[in-house]
């Protein structure tokens, strides 16, 4: 990201590899599948997307519902206080089917949060968006598609640009193939099985 200029972006997806899903309690084992980060790199992260934004765009982040409890103790946290980025709003995605992993109780929701630059207010929504969405669970961290597809008909003008540094399976980009009117989509992926999973994903949503 530090190679992208600033304000480039108009809406930065962030999945983040948290160390807590790492514990034993979580009902699952990251480890095996991905390497986990401290808060304080995610942080790290986190303000190097807010400095992509363009006037007007927003910082979408995945989290689970443990992690933002966690949040009322002390101070907050460094991923929550971000230099320049204020949170304004968020939603959750129910997952039917299949149980999540979770820490208290198997999930069957995720939270979302969204956030944009302080002083500068968030871009009108171009089209009306649900705060909640519904849908078959997936592959392990493979977020729906389709409703980040109306994320990013809603936030990103066409032919503007989606960021998703964790891109993981690549929902992020089979989201903005979704969306289409030439949107763009710059994904960073390090694990490269799930690279090329990504790869193949994008392949079958763009035929």
């Amino acid at each position: 990201m530090a190679a992208l200029p600033d304000g480039c972006v108009d809406l930065a997806i962030f999945d983040p590899p948290w160390s807590q899903y790492d514990a034993p309690a979580a009902g699952a084992n990251p480890g095996t599948v991905y390497e986990v980060l401290s808060e304080a790199d995610i942080g790290a992260h986190l303000s190097d997307g807010v400095r992509l934004l363009r006037p007007g765009g927003r910082l979408v982040m995945w989290a689970c519902w443990p992690l933002l409890v966690e949040t009322f103790r002390g101070s907050p946290p460094s991923w929550l206080a971000i230099d320049g980025l204020r949170w304004v709003t968020g939603g959750s995605w129910h997952k039917s089917g299949r149980l999540g992993v979770g820490y208290h109780w198997r999930g069957h929701s995720e939270p979302v949060l969204v956030g944009a630059k302080i002083g500068q207010p968030t871009g009108p929504a171009l089209i009306n968006l649900r705060s909640s969405y519904t849908s078959q669970k997936a592959d392990h961290s493979a977020k729906p598609a389709e409703w980040m597809a109306d994320w990013i008909r809603a936030w990103v003008p066409p032919g503007g640009c989606v960021l998703e540094p964790y891109a993981g399976l690549g929902s992020g980009a089979v989201a903005t193939v979704l969306a289409g009117e030439g949107r763009r989509y710059v994904g960073y992926e390090v694990d490269e099985e799930r690279y090329r999973a990504a790869r193949m994903n994008v392949l079958r949503a763009s035929s």
